[in-house]
C-alpha cells in the first residue's frame, strides 16, 4: 500500500514538473525578447522608446528570479544603458 502511494506521489510530482517547464521557458523567452528589443531600439537611437521596455524587463526579471540572480543584474545593466 505504501509503495503504491509513493508511486502515485512520484508520478504526480513528475506530471506537475512537466507542466511547469513550458512556463519557465516562456519567462526566459520573454526576458530575451525584452532585452533584444531594448538593444534594437538603442541601436536605432530611440532611447526614449527603450526606457519603458527596459523597466518592464527589470520588473519581469525581479519577479521571475529575485534580486540575487544574474538575470536581474543583466536587466539592471540594460536599463542603465537606456537611461
Amino acid at each position: 500500500m505504501m509503495a503504491r502511494v509513493l508511486q502515485q506521489g512520484v508520478f504526480l510530482l513528475t506530471f506537475v514538473a512537466c507542466l511547469a517547464a513550458p512556463v519557465w521557458a516562456q519567462g526566459a523567452d520573454d526576458l530575451t525578447a525584452f532585452r533584444d528589443q531594448v538593444s534594437q531600439l538603442l541601436t536605432q537611437g530611440k532611447s526614449s522608446e527603450a526606457v519603458p521596455i527596459a523597466e518592464r524587463y527589470v520588473a519581469l526579471a525581479r519577479q521571475r528570479y529575485g534580486e540575487d540572480r544574474i538575470e536581474y543584474a543583466t536587466s539592471i545593466a540594460c536599463r542603465q544603458r537606456s537611461s
